[in-house]
């Protein structure tokens, strides 16, 4: 069976992210399909700073508000009055935001900044979410704000601080503040892909039923692993 590659090919977006107020600032820069759910665009960003998601994220774009609401949440999601509240699980990226668009997630304390680099970007590698590079090491996960973080770093390195121990204790023995490991974040993301579920909406928004995805995706590797038995 001949196959069109471009049937299964799906479209990516490049994402700029920042922890809002960091200096020197901690940014990571990945790879994600365009479509991918808002719900799942958190654990993204959660993995790529090492958080563990024990609190709930929330979105701003466009002066409205996306997050994971509960059932008894009374709410109309097709209102589109400003200020209203919108389900994190029934949204995907490239509904709300284009090419240089801007938006920030919450979470606890935490401002994170989203720059939508690019679109239509042709992913060449076998995954789905990657990392492509950053700078700077993520903070703990069981601070909740900046100012937090950074009286840690001071009391870590300034051993005259009464708390200089109790810092490093919480920071990490082996607490680096520019170490930043692409491999690691990968092989996370990585996890990620192979293990996430359907959930309201699933990740990519397909056009095409689970039966004819399953027939591409078999006909490809097929394919693929006729070409390296040619080799």
């Amino acid at each position: 069976m001949e196959t069109n590659k471009e049937a299964f090919e799906f479209d990516y977006s490049i994402l700029n992210i920042k922890i809002n107020g960091s200096n020197p600032i901690i940014w990571r820069r990945v790879v994600v399909p365009e479509d991918i759910t808002l719900d799942r665009l958190s654990d993204v960003i959660l993995l790529l700073f090492s958080w563990e998601g024990y609190e709930s994220c929330m979105f701003k774009i466009k002066n409205k508000f996306y997050e994971n609401l509960e059932d008894e949440y009374e709410y109309e999601d097709e209102d589109e009055e400003e200020g209203k509240v919108f389900d994190i699980t029934l949204h995907r990226l490239n509904e709300l935001v284009k090419e240089k668009s801007r938006f920030i997630m919450y979470y606890n304390e935490w401002e994170i900044g989203v720059f939508v680099e690019s679109t239509r970007f042709h992913n060449e590698t076998n995954s789905d979410i990657y990392c492509l590079n950053g700078d700077n090491n993520s903070p703990p996960p069981l601070l909740e704000n900046m100012a937090q973080f950074n009286a840690l770093i001071e009391d870590s390195t300034n051993t005259d601080s009464p708390l200089n121990e109790s810092a490093i204790q919480l920071l990490g023995n082996d607490f680096e503040e520019t170490r930043f490991s692409k491999g690691l974040y990968n092989f996370l993301l990585n996890r990620y892909c192979e293990w996430t579920r359907d959930r309201n909406l699933p990740l990519y928004d397909l056009g095409v039923d689970k039966e004819k995805f399953n027939e591409i995706l078999s006909a490809l590797i097929n394919e693929e692993i006729g070409d390296m038995l040619k080799l």
